[in-house]
């Protein structure tokens, strides 16, 4: 049996987090036995926005539904800042496997800079643009860390293509075209117990995520925030 408490607990969440998924009778069931109602129930009902993007993770919701879904939570805010909208639009790219984990890296760079020194004025709220650009560089940085996970799965997945059909005398690229499998955080625990470590870009990812859906959070309230990621995912 895997249920969300025991699968959060192995992918390093908060512990109070952990504790709350306790109390729930909908989380103390086998993952693979809990139904969309349920799982949205949870989501829904969890006391901080900042807990959703763990849940949906370790629920097996694709890694890069989570990225845009936490992306476009914190672009509803980001009309007047099209820098940081073109921003989340490449972490968007980035988990799409067409884009860049070194672009998303160098862009949470620059925003980390404007971050500590947003720009002041009559159209410009520097608080506002400090959390939001903190909150963009939160989500390229949970990108480039998917990416590099799903580029990890994808070497792997080629590797053992190859090997199964050379074994039956099979041409080095036969087999190796089948659509590549969602990234998701708990696959290998589901597969394999929970004695399989968890994969340090997933569970970074998620903690990103979480601390940048904890900012949106702080600028329109825990509710709104939470209600925005429901509604992206």
């Amino acid at each position: 049996m895997a249920s969300i408490p025991e699968l959060l607990a192995w992918a390093g969440a908060p512990e109070p987090l952990v504790a709350w998924t306790l109390s729930r009778a909908e989380a103390d069931v086998d993952l693979l036995d809990t139904t969309d109602a349920q799982l949205e129930r949870l989501l829904r009902d969890c006391p901080q926005a900042e807990w959703s993007p763990w849940i949906a993770a370790v629920a097996t919701v694709p890694m890069d539904l989570v990225v845009a879904a936490v992306g476009l939570a914190v672009e509803r805010h980001c009309g007047p800042y099209p820098t940081l909208t073109a921003a989340l639009e490449e972490a968007y790219v980035a988990v799409g496997s067409e884009g860049s984990g070194e672009e998303c890296l160098a862009l949470a760079e620059q925003c980390e800079t404007l971050a500590t020194d947003p720009p002041r004025g009559f159209r410009n709220d520097g608080a506002l643009v400090a959390k939001l650009a903190s909150a963009t560089a939160m989500v390229l940085r949970a990108a480039e860390a998917v990416s590099a996970a799903m580029a990890q799965a994808e070497a792997d997945r080629m590797r053992r293509a190859r090997a199964q059909t050379a074994r039956f005398g099979g041409g080095p690229s036969a087999g190796v075209s089948q659509t590549r499998a969602p990234t998701v955080l708990a696959k290998r625990a589901l597969a394999v117990g929970d004695d399989e470590p968890v994969s340090p870009e997933l569970a970074f990812a998620a903690a990103a995520l979480g601390r940048a859906l904890e900012l949106v959070g702080v600028i329109s309230g825990d509710e709104e925030a939470r209600r925005s990621f429901l509604s992206a995912l």
